[in-house]
């Protein structure tokens, strides 16, 4: 059977005017001796620097983006400092993939922080 190896890279974006940063662990995931038709997991955890819920999702990009799907399934998800967020990223590549390193990107973007207080501007 032959196999193939997929990189996928996980970005965490917010906005630098609210002080707040996210962070995402692993911040890359490599499935090596994946087989076409195969099947993989991994499982991220998005985090926040502040107690504060944040408003967050994520975004797929790239040629594997039709070989991801999600535990839990909805790309919309609430974190906090005390409360992150674990996410499951299954990875099924069809039977026809091309053998070679196949990429993809999922970025995490902030949405939203409700009563930030002390603020000035947008």
């Amino acid at each position: 059977m032959k196999k193939f190896m997929l990189l996928i890279m996980v970005l965490a974006l917010a906005p630098a005017a609210l002080a707040i940063s996210i962070g995402v662990s692993p911040g890359m995931i490599g499935v090596s001796d994946l087989l076409r038709d195969g099947y993989a997991e991994k499982v991220v955890t998005i985090s926040s620097s502040i107690t504060q819920e944040v408003n967050a999702h994520f975004e797929v990009e790239g040629e594997v983006k039709d070989w991801l799907s999600f535990e839990p399934a909805s790309p919309n998800f609430v974190i906090s400092k005390d409360k992150p967020y674990a996410l499951k990223i299954i990875i099924r590549p069809p039977a026809d993939a091309p053998m070679r390193v196949h990429t993809g990107e999922i970025s995490f973007i902030t949405d939203s922080v409700a009563n930030v207080e002390g603020s000035i501007g947008s």
